[in-house]
């Protein structure tokens, strides 16, 4: 994609080092072609020249069948001749010294970056911009622009479509086929040409006729999530089923939500629209706040993370709808089957569904992810085309930074870094963020902790003064994040720090919500252009920090690795001050490396990303220039892990009653990733185990029907995988709940919020002051501790810093025995976060937990949201087993985890927006349910609310004007959508008695 010159002199970006890496890259970019000329050209002198692409491509470039290398030769001397003048006028030196310099440094395999800086006026830096600019405009053929990507950039065809030089569209309307939704597309401004790799992509064989199955590979932000989006909407549109979308994280969860909300609202404002029924709604259905998996008629697009995923496949195959509910299932980052944590789950996914379609292309299934090395062989394992592609729309320069010497991935060295001060690694980080900033560019500094993050933004803050504003209009609109709490952005509005220092100040100053120091320094240094970006912020203060980076009012942010992850946020400029995550030992592996990478190079907006890997104690350069070279690790079935994923595979497998026979079985099983991994032995040897262990009399999983030879699951088995709980650890749930419904304690809260604690919940505990809590416990709470397990001597031990091997029992008796040792340290820690999550239900604020637990409020918020999420698992559990007591306590009991509330306030809590905080201001005031909510005047509303905030100004109270009517708006529409609920549930009873009379 191009990009007009005088954008890039309104940026400033042409350094003298970018103008070396831009001469460099145009110099390998002639090589290349001139390369592939060459190779084409030889092809083409040996086969009918009319039908080789070679000799096409070649003639495409002006140069004909008999006089190839005179026309390279000419363009070459061109090529050298442009490079020469303008590196003349941007040295500002005599003609023929640039000359000589010039033709040496054009003509060298290597050129000697250094030996140039050396010569060049540095006050004159940035002058002939548009002159640099205009000449690798004129070296990329096709038209690539400053983005340094030339080939099969495409033309205008004379029907007016953009087409490459193969002769594909580039138009997103040919591939959507649907004017409704093209014009929907452009309404909600989605671009509306691909890369010339997309459109190949999806011109892939039988992939937008038949359906047929697709994985396809491309670097990060090389424009992966628009293949998935074209066939997901015509698939839509054609069939008339949802897709599936399948995202890792809960944070792209929401913001793929937005983005198809925004285009099915588009679609939906047309009247003819409306008229042809083809209206469509997205289904939410991650996280905490979506339990819901009824899939309603208008649904468009089902996003949902892996575990939710999961549970609807499995409702799917139970009731055998698979085909009725959804056209295409398409997963994002299909990399992570091999994650050792929650791989299992989606391969688990995939092979259900690869079991189901087998045989047909009913269900389209589309694998998007960045490189994988053995991606043929999960291309094979889905029955898919495979596709991949090393584009990226913006080039990515990789840089180990040693002492002030800048090198190359395989150490060469491009140039000396200049730095103020002595020699050290701040210094030199500070040096790096400064070339950047100084041209209004941003960056992304990676350190190794939290702590480190806000060290980090501290120094810079301190080292660089405060940055100039630079806010970018188009880089987010009010519309993106139109509340963070009680905060509304009002129309128009777009992020700038003095909005942002509002909004935290807003947040700070809402009831229940303690200002503290490092509130206050954040603030601060986000009105300077810097911030930081962990777990440990809580969720409205990393919206508000997001916000600001994508705006452009933030230009340095210091994050932890997460970031990478969870949150589009590209940067010009991406530092490596740590290459591994908490300690040195923990070094990033290649795929982490290359995702955090990836984030440099903001497509539209750079014409280059860099990404610089700072040389650190401990860690010898060449581990770090093996990071930088290593291809991705490949990928391994998460199903071979001590068969823990195999019992689940088969478990969810016989419970949906899809797979029954030993036939079956046999189908299942070569359906996983792991038949492609191991031999058909090896693979028989471990179903067998697994479908022992499942059958174990002590377990009871399933059981095999002699009569009818087949497998039945259990009552047991259907609750376990009805759940969504790993099999391994359901005989200790089960423990658990057996004991609470003979003993629940109920004059506490802590009993349930302690059966609310997912097992192996990990948590970093400070246990003298675990020690002295339970010392203050009353006497209900000492119980409670009592019958579910904590031993106070194993406490005292662990306060004392005994060693793991050895720790006292309640009488002072030493214990040596593992397992006993890791079972009381497991239920210590489940009682320790009951004892955090049982604040938050009396309505404590965050900061007052994170004071008295020592745990930061972002941790706090995550817990409550896994805790939640646990509750819903084992309410299902309940359910299924029959203990209708217990799953009706856990149900109501997961509402008030998830939003931290006393119990009078549910109600009130399920209208969206309203926090616990203004929850319980309303509630005071009489505005106690959703009826009242939505009968009440705004005015009165706004009143309520204001009155609870110290400071007040003209700005505030439109906030508090607009949220309030907000409010009201949101309670109304709860009521509507109950009663069209309604309405739907009496026509159906309607129609099923007109149907047996």
């Amino acid at each position: 994609m191009s990009e007009q010159p005088r954008n890039c002199h309104a940026f400033g970006i042409f350094t003298w080092d970018f103008i070396c890496v831009s001469v460099e890259s145009m110099a390998n970019t002639f090589q290349e072609e001139e390369r592939v000329m060459q190779d084409d050209y030889a092809v083409g002198s040996t086969e009918n020249a009319g039908r080789n692409e070679g000799v096409k491509r070649f003639k495409s470039m002006g140069l004909g069948d008999g006089g190839g290398e005179k026309k390279m030769e000419e363009r070459r001397s061109s090529w050298i001749s442009g490079v020469q003048s303008r590196l003349a006028l941007f040295m500002n030196l005599p003609g023929n010294q640039t000359e000589g310099n010039a033709k040496q440094w054009c003509q060298n395999d290597t050129p000697n970056t250094v030996e140039l800086e050396n010569i060049c006026d540095i006050e004159r830096r940035g002058e002939c911009l548009e002159e640099v600019c205009d000449t690798k405009r004129q070296l990329s053929f096709g038209g690539g622009g400053c983005s340094g990507h030339s080939r099969n950039e495409g033309s205008r065809h004379s029907d007016g479509k953009t087409m490459d030089s193969n002769g594909l569209s580039r138009d997103v309307a040919w591939y959507i086929d649907d004017e409704d939704m093209t014009s929907a597309l452009k309404a909600a401004d989605v671009p509306q040409a691909l890369y010339p790799w997309q459109a190949e992509c999806l011109s892939s064989p039988g992939v937008l006729d038949r359906g047929e199955n697709l994985v396809y590979c491309a670097p990060t932000s090389g424009g992966k999530s628009m293949v998935a989006e074209v066939l997901m909407l015509r698939r839509l549109m054609k069939i008339g089923r949802p897709a599936m979308l399948v995202l890792p994280f809960v944070s792209i969860c929401a913001e793929k939500s937005a983005r198809y909300k925004k285009i099915f609202d588009m679609m939906g404002r047309n009247e003819d629209v409306r008229k042809k029924g083809k209206v469509k709604k997205v289904v939410e259905f991650y996280g905490s706040l979506h339990t819901s998996i009824d899939i309603p008629s208008q649904a468009g697009i089902i996003v949902c993370t892996i575990e939710k995923a999961n549970i609807l496949v499995n409702q799917w195959m139970e009731e055998g709808t698979v085909a009725k509910n959804v056209s295409t299932v398409c997963v994002d980052e299909l990399h992570m089957v091999g994650d050792s944590d929650r791989g299992y789950l989606l391969e688990l996914m995939l092979t259900k569904l690869r079991y189901l379609s087998s045989g047909n292309c009913a269900l389209q299934i589309i694998g998007m992810s960045a490189t994988i090395s053995n991606v043929h062989i999960v291309a094979t394992w889905l029955g898919a085309i495979l596709f991949q592609t090393e584009y990226r729309p913006v080039p990515l320069h990789e840089y180990l930074v040693k002492g002030d010497m800048v090198t190359s991935p395989d150490g060469r060295l491009v140039r000396k870094l200049k730095y103020e001060g002595g020699m050290s690694e701040s210094n030199v980080l500070a040096a790096l963020v400064q070339e950047t900033i100084q041209y209004r560019f941003s960056v992304i500094v990676f350190c190794c902790s939290r702590r480190s993050c806000e060290r980090t933004a501290e120094y810079l803050a301190r080292k660089l003064h405060s940055i100039p504003e630079f806010l970018d209009q188009q880089s987010i609109s009010s519309d993106r994040l139109p509340h963070v709490g009680t905060y509304e952005f009002l129309d128009g509005d777009v992020p700038s720090r003095q909005i942002i220092s509002e909004a935290i100040e807003h947040h700070q100053n809402s009831p229940g919500v303690k200002e503290d120091s490092q509130n206050n320094t954040l603030r601060g240094l986000l009105g300077k252009g810097f911030g930081w970006h962990h777990a440990g912020l809580d969720s409205e203060e990393r919206e508000l920090v997001e916000a600001a980076f994508k705006s452009g009012s933030v230009s340095v942010l210091c994050a932890t690795s997460t970031l990478a992850a969870g949150v589009n946020l590209p940067a010009r400029r991406v530092i490596f001050r740590h290459p591994y995550v908490g300690k040195p030992e923990n070094l990033l592996n290649p795929s982490k490396y290359k995702q955090m990478a990836g984030r440099a190079g903001r497509a539209g907006l750079d014409t280059l990303g860099e990404s610089f890997l700072l040389s650190n104690k401990g860690i010898s350069d060449s581990r770090l220039y093996d990071l930088m070279n290593q291809t991705i690790e490949p990928i391994t079935s998460c199903l071979d892990d001590g068969n823990k994923g195999l019992y689940r595979a088969m478990l969810e497998g016989i419970s949906s009653k899809a797979v029954s026979t030993p036939g079956d079985v046999d189908r299942y099983v070569k359906s996983t990733l792991l038949a492609q991994m191991i031999p058909y032995d090896d693979l028989v040897s471990h179903t067998k185990a697994a479908l022992t262990w499942l059958g174990d009399p002590n377990r009871r999983y399933i059981m095999w029907d002699s009569n009818n030879n087949i497998f039945v699951p259990t009552h047991f088995g259907v609750a376990a995988a009805s759940s969504g709980l790993p099999p391994e650890i359901c005989e200790d749930i089960v423990s658990d709940l057996s004991r609470a419904r003979e003993a629940l304690v109920l004059a506490s809260d802590l009993h349930l919020t302690y059966i609310c604690v997912p097992l192996n919940e990990e948590i970093h505990v400070e246990w003298n002051r675990f020690s002295d809590m339970m010392n203050h416990l009353s006497p209900i709470d000492l119980s409670i501790s009592e019958k579910v397990g904590v031993h106070r001597g194993f406490l005292i031990a662990k306060a004392r810093g005994y060693s793991s091997s050895k720790h006292m029992t309640a009488s002072g008796n030493l214990i040596h025995d593992k397992k006993t040792q890791d079972s009381r340290e497991r239920i210590s820690k489940r009682f320790w976060i009951a004892l955090i999550l049982r604040d938050i239900l009396q309505e404590t604020p965050l900061s007052h937990v994170e004071e008295k637990f020592g745990i930061a409020r972002g941790l706090v918020q995550g817990i409550q949201d896994r805790a939640s999420r646990h509750a819903g698992m084992l309410a299902t559990f309940c359910s299924r087993t029959g203990w209708n007591d217990l799953e009706i306590l856990i149900r109501q009991f997961q509402s008030r985890v998830l939003h931290g509330v006393l119990p009078e306030m549910l109600e009130l809590m399920e209208v969206p927006r309203v926090k616990s905080y203004s929850a319980r201001l309303l509630f005071k005031a009489g505005l106690r349910t959703p009826e009242l909510l939505a009968s009440a005047d705004p005015s009165t509303v706004e009143n309520i609310l204001s009155a609870a905030y110290k400071k007040s100004t003209p700005r505030k109270k439109k906030v508090l004007a607009l949220h309030a009517k907000r409010l009201v708006t949101e309670a109304r529409r709860l009521l509507m959508s109950r009663a069209e609920l309604l309405q739907q549930q009496a026509q159906y009873v309607m129609d099923t008695m007109a149907a047996t009379t």
